[in-house]
């Protein structure tokens, strides 16, 4: 006899934290009950998320297994229905107003509705990557700039869902002649989500263009290893080869960025 398959986790649990106030005899324990998002992977690993005082997910995301969750929360689900889904909702329909505005070139409006989405969750990964592309689409390296150290403190930014969000970023950071900043999300990127050849020609790329030409040789070359038929590495690859140790008379062309076709494929662009 098959047992039924239990349903996917979603919802909002609570579990009572305990702790102390007060010094000698005025010393008391107290109670007070926190909240966290809780959502089922395909995998059926849990990433479970505190939720802020306006009731958003919010913060870092722990890994738990079903067993462990259910044995330390209970269930909220009409703390879920009421509350927690309709502001989730709320908050995605900013996120994808403002991908549409920055879409068709409306920067104002985009940076509104990142903006509005933030005011409820602050750690929101898609609003925060799209009001810093805003900024870099609009030239504002300043403003970038400021959004990528809020960027390379969330982990959740460099996961695999995010990857077409983060290349992108990485590669207007280097347009806007951010290579600081662009190296050291890159190497932030790799930190969490490993090598891959668009991360580590787009690394070549950004230190080529910050004047280190060998460097920029060694990680094109790594890149090669890890995809043999990536064309556009291997444009790229004579450009630096040509600086490195340039012949007379001969010039060399580059098509720029990763293929579209690839770009497609992989996130990059």
């Amino acid at each position: 006899m098959s047992t039924a398959t239990p349903p996917r986790i979603k919802g909002v649990f609570s579990c009572e934290d305990t702790g102390y106030v007060g010094f000698g005899g005025t010393k008391r324990k107290i109670g007070r009950n926190f909240h966290v998002y809780a959502e089922e992977q395909d995998d059926g690993r849990i990433l479970v998320q505190s939720l802020n005082s306006g009731m958003a997910p919010s913060g870092p995301q722990e890994i738990m297994s079903r067993e462990e969750l259910l044995s330390k929360f209970l269930p909220e689900p009409e703390l879920y229905l009421n509350q927690v889904l309709p502001l989730m909702e709320k908050v995605e329909s900013h996120v994808e107003r403002g991908d549409r505005h920055r879409a068709k070139g409306e920067s104002y409006s985009a940076e509104f509705e990142y903006r509005s989405a933030l005011d409820l969750a602050e750690d929101h990964v898609r609003a925060v990557f799209g009001l810093g592309l805003v900024y870099l689409d609009r030239g504002d390296a300043a403003s970038g700039a400021q959004v990528f150290k809020r960027l390379v403190a969330l982990r959740a930014a460099f996961e695999a869902r995010h990857k077409h969000l983060f290349n992108e970023f990485g590669i207007k950071l280097r347009k806007c002649g951010l290579f600081a900043e662009a190296l050291e999300y890159y190497s932030r990127a790799r930190e969490f989500s490993g090598d891959d050849e668009n991360l580590t020609y787009n690394i070549g790329r950004a230190w080529f263009e910050k004047g280190d030409p060998a460097r920029a040789r060694k990680l094109l070359l790594q890149a090669l290893e890890m995809r043999p038929d990536f064309p556009e590495c291997r444009e790229f690859l004579a450009v630096v080869e040509h600086t490195l140790s340039p012949r007379p008379g001969a010039r060399v062309r580059h098509r720029g960025e990763a293929g579209r076709e690839d770009a497609r494929r992989s996130g990059d662009q």
